[in-house]
């Protein structure tokens, strides 16, 4: 990569990370009459992701992969199988594709064919798990962009 593409690149994750931050104040703004408790887990997620998109915008022509993976964790005693969590950068127009999830100290697996995945808006990955796993454990895998650069880590305990 040439400092001119470097530079276009970092520029263009830049005006998101700012689009971004605006389009996250614009909705707690929207949201602050509400007396929900919810509104402050979502203001605490929202500086989490804000702060990992910055913190991948300095250290990302540093390393290959983004340095903080984002966390989905699905927990299936529960009465809903899916997860979600913000992504340090815009992946939309990108491939994304779910590895198997392995059981740790253990043999099974959770094929990826089980798992779906969609992008939400301001980089929300969601992972909804169609079938609980045989066996209870806890289980690990990632999503891949291009099938190759690890951008979030699942896990799920059954």
């Amino acid at each position: 990569m040439t400092w001119d593409q470097l530079l276009a690149q970092q520029t263009t994750r830049f005006t998101s990370l700012i689009m971004d931050a605006v389009r996250r104040c614009r909705e707690i703004e929207k949201g602050a009459g509400d007396k929900d408790f919810r509104m402050v887990d979502k203001l605490a997620r929202d500086a989490v992701a804000l702060w990992s998109q910055s913190i991948d915008l300095m250290l990302g022509p540093l390393v290959c992969a983004s340095p903080l993976l984002p966390h989905i964790h699905i927990d299936v005693p529960s009465s809903k199988i899916d997860g979600s969590a913000f992504l340090a950068h815009d992946v939309s127009e990108d491939k994304i594709v779910l590895t198997d999830l392995c059981q740790l100290g253990g043999t099974a697996s959770i094929k990826s064919t089980d798992l779906t995945h969609e992008m939400g808006v301001g980089c929300l990955l969601s992972v909804k798990l169609k079938t609980p796993p045989a066996q209870s454990g806890l289980y690990q895998g990632f999503a891949l962009k291009e099938a190759k650069t690890p951008i979030a880590v699942i896990t799920v305990r059954a």
